[in-house]
């Protein structure tokens, strides 16, 4: 193919416009994709890279395995490796087993080339933990397809782990990861290296709604406060569907007495928002409760935080209880 093609289309059925269609959706992909090529041979690497920025990825060079690896650690997100055998200070197989101690086959793809060897070379490669091994001289287009196909499996492998750790409702995370990093999280603040605020917030007379209107719109109220949740905590916050129509937050290094003005900023903007329907609308309120001690494990600090939320059902719900 020429440099300037990104691809080409025969033209002879309706698969070649699903073909069409997926390509240029790859190409939109690929903008967001670093690939690291590392060769020591400037030409090598350089046909490497024209190829590469004419699909349009984001591409980094490595004149040899000890600036891959310095280069790496800049760009932890890199998603794809294509790595030469032989260079001068450590070879492919070398870089190879280096960033396989840090990034497994599921984070990051290697593909190793080289113009030497026999068959056993591609085996070394794969041994020392290459995804993939393509022989130089080697066809432009096999390249691509490979390139393409290692990607797409990591892209497929993130969303299967994403659907592990989201509730499939909400898109928060769901209680089994909100445990997983949360506890991470709390172990810190044990060591009083950062404060942590946990809250534990619940959807008010929710069976109610189940019951007058329907199951399927108790779902819509849950996605609805589920993504004011989202829109009006930071980033860092963790978030989660506890279960039920419970969410539980875990905030880091909110000062009193802020931790009440964000919840209780979170409870009214629910309480004016409204869930829109086909011919009606329905008012929502939330009660929360709100600790920022810490004790002796999560558990214990989602328990607290929780019996602050029944004293905001006791005290006749839609408000905020902090201790």
């Amino acid at each position: 193919m020429s440099k300037k093609v990104i691809d080409y289309i025969v033209k002879n059925d309706e698969e070649s416009i699903d073909y069409l269609v997926q390509t240029i959706e790859r190409i939109y992909k690929n903008q967001f994709v670093k690939v690291m090529v590392v060769d020591d041979s400037e030409i090598s690497r350089q046909y490497l890279v024209d190829i590469l920025k004419v699909q349009k990825f984001m591409v980094l060079e490595a004149r040899d395995g000890l600036e891959a690896i310095s280069l790496l650690v800049k760009n932890k997100d890199t998603k794809l490796i294509i790595t030469d055998y032989l260079m001068d200070k450590i070879d492919g197989f070398e870089l190879t087993r280096k960033i396989r101690r840090h990034y497994s086959s599921k984070q990051l793809a290697i593909i190793g080339i080289s113009a030497y060897g026999s068959g056993l070379l591609s085996v070394k490669f794969l041994k020392s933990g290459a995804n993939d091994f393509i022989m130089k001289p080697f066809v432009e287009e096999e390249l691509l397809l490979r390139i393409r196909q290692n990607i797409e499996i990591l892209e497929q492998l993130d969303a299967y782990q994403r659907l592990s750790h989201v509730d499939y409702l909400t898109q928060l995370y769901n209680r089994c990861f909100f445990f997983e990093i949360g506890n991470k999280i709390f172990e810190n603040a044990k060591r009083k290296n950062l404060e942590i605020t946990t809250a534990m917030l619940d959807i008010d007379h929710f069976k109610l709604i189940n019951d007058n209107y329907g199951h399927d719109i108790g779902d819509l109220a849950l996605k609805h406060v589920a993504q004011i949740i989202s829109k009006n905590l930071r980033a860092s916050d963790i978030i989660c569907r506890y279960g039920g129509e419970e969410f539980c937050i875990l905030a880091v290094n909110i000062k009193k007495p802020n931790d009440f003005k964000v919840f209780e900023k979170l409870r009214f903007l629910i309480e004016q928002s409204r869930l829109q329907l086909a011919n009606r609308e329905i008012s929502l309120s939330v009660s929360i409760g709100v600790t920022s001690q810490v004790f002796d494990s999560l558990e214990e600090n989602i328990k607290h935080a929780d019996e602050l939320l029944y004293k905001a059902k006791q005290q006749g719900r839609n408000r905020v209880v902090v201790d």
